[in-house]
């Protein structure tokens, strides 16, 4: 692997080795409601199964159809809120159909809600990687992106953290201009190769969280063998950014339920 890119799943493999180490004789067993025919939540699905067998998670799967809305997913997560067995529930947001992801997640229980909106799994894994960057408070950053899964809840914990940091999204004035002059770029559009290396800063580190499925062929926000020899830093998509969000969101699930009022 190029030395400039960073590798997410040496990160990943560092927090499964300390839950490992952590671990008692509990079992948990986490509770996955996803689409039958959407893709995305298939391979997002097959990420968590992957980890969790590491980890001894046992996963349960609960599928709908594209005929199912909101209050069939309600009614399933409100059986499942009551069901001692499960220790974490978590809805996996189709690409394909238009729902109110927000309604239906604050409809999990807190102590089982392992991927809430006010601190997703992807903020954490974002988290991660900033940890390893010397230096990163005094850096500036720019967010591609304000959506409700990461660039908004990732902007709004760096900026009450106090980190430089900016969101820009399609109706930010001069966009090229701030990304230009960013020392750190964290995309989280969706939109295969957004990013351009004509928009980045030499020598910035760049953070894709972006994926796009088309024609059966995974794209990140940022086309990594234009940008390469530009940046200090990179992360790669496919097999990235991906593969920490589905550890990170392992591990809440397991530090959850070592509070002492969860269930």
């Amino acid at each position: 692997m190029n030395k400039k890119i960073i590798d997410c799943n040496k990160i990943g493999e560092k927090i499964i080795n300390d839950l490992q180490k952590e671990q008692n004789e509990k079992k948990f067993t986490l509770a996955c409601l996803y689409f039958k025919n959407d893709s995305a939540s298939q391979s997002y699905l097959k990420q968590i199964k992957s980890q969790a067998k590491k980890l001894n998670i046992d996963v349960k799967e609960f599928i709908f159809k594209e005929k199912d809305k909101e209050k069939q997913i309600i009614n399933k997560i409100n059986v499942l809120n009551n069901e001692k067995n499960i220790h974490g529930i978590v809805f996996l947001k189709p690409s394909t159909y238009n729902l109110n992801y927000e309604q239906i997640n604050s409809r999990i229980h807190e102590n089982k809600n392992i991927d809430n909106l006010k601190k997703p799994a992807t903020v954490y894994a974002i988290l991660e990687v900033l940890k390893n960057i010397k230096d990163v408070q005094d850096k500036s950053i720019a967010i591609v992106g304000r959506g409700e899964l990461i660039g908004l809840p990732l902007y709004q914990y760096l900026k009450k953290e106090q980190y430089n940091v900016q969101l820009c999204h399609s109706k930010t004035k001069h966009i090229q201009s701030i990304l230009s002059k960013s020392d750190i770029i964290i995309s989280a559009v969706g939109k295969p190769h957004i990013i351009k290396k004509e928009d980045i800063k030499s020598q910035a580190i760049v953070i894709d969280m972006g994926i796009s499925n088309i024609g059966n062929t995974l794209y990140g926000d940022v086309d990594l063998e234009n940008v390469l020899d530009k940046v200090s830093y990179i992360t790669k998509t496919p097999g990235g950014m991906g593969i920490l969000t589905t550890v990170c969101l392992l591990k809440n699930l397991i530090t959850s339920n070592k509070k002492p009022n969860s269930k």
